[in-house]
């Protein structure tokens, strides 16, 4: 082959190869993020650690199946911004209060938003289910900058994360209002509804007031409430 067949046969090779990796998915080109958020100026990302190993769960549980997979370690939420550079938001050591993160997919997982007000809110799950309680992260974005939002109950308790109803029901907006319902253990009546509004200049969710529910009402209660919008 002459000199001018092998040069395009490398510039074929190079677009070929860049073709195929912007087509890789996102969890193969960034495998060490586990969580995105996305906001118009950037992105909240969960990272991995050095230290943090994943494995199949192996058998099923009340907190997944067997084919899902587990990682623990230590994890940190970053904020990076479309302009400047990233920063540590939040360090996460205690490997999701010992039971690591677990999911479905070895994807990166999509945090949920809730409008409070004038306030988009990020919330981060570890794990898709639980026996009793699910840990759930706040983040916001203003101006620029990231921070995690506290939620909290009164001066002498404030959460991150805070533990809530393992299902769809345990994070909700209503009335401009986010409602948080506690977990639910055996021998339990009622399951405590928290109705929370976000604080900007404190930059964090203040409790409201409390409804108390038969542990038989609550799901009727957001069906009934679906129902009425």
């Amino acid at each position: 082959m002459n000199p001018l067949g092998w040069s395009v046969s490398i510039v074929l090779l190079i677009i070929l190869a860049s073709s195929t990796v912007n087509e890789l998915p996102n969890h193969q080109l960034e495998p060490d993020i586990r969580a995105i958020g996305q906001h118009t100026d950037g992105r909240l990302v969960v990272r991995e650690n050095e230290d943090v190993k994943s494995s199949l769960m192996g058998a099923p549980s009340c907190y997944g199946l067997e084919t899902d997979t587990k990682w623990t370690g230590n994890f940190e939420v970053v904020w990076e911004p479309d302009q400047g550079a990233p920063d540590t938001v939040l360090e996460i050591h205690d490997n999701f209060d010992g039971d690591g993160m677990i999911q479905q997919t070895t994807e990166a997982v999509r945090m949920e938003k809730f409008k409070v007000g004038d306030t988009e809110l990020f919330a981060f799950t570890p794990r898709y289910r639980d026996c009793h309680a699910l840990p759930t992260y706040f983040f916001t974005v203003s101006e620029g900058e990231a921070v995690s939002v506290p939620v909290v109950f009164n001066s002498e308790h404030k959460a991150i994360p805070v533990y809530r109803f393992p299902d769809d029901y345990g994070v909700t907006v209503q009335d401009g209002e986010l409602l948080i319902s506690e977990g639910y253990g055996a021998g339990q009546d009622f399951i405590h509804m928290y109705h929370f509004s976000y604080d900007a200049t404190a930059r964090e969710l203040q409790l409201k007031k409390t409804t108390p529910l038969e542990y038989h009402e609550f799901k009727s209660y957001f069906e009934d409430k679906a129902r009425e919008h």
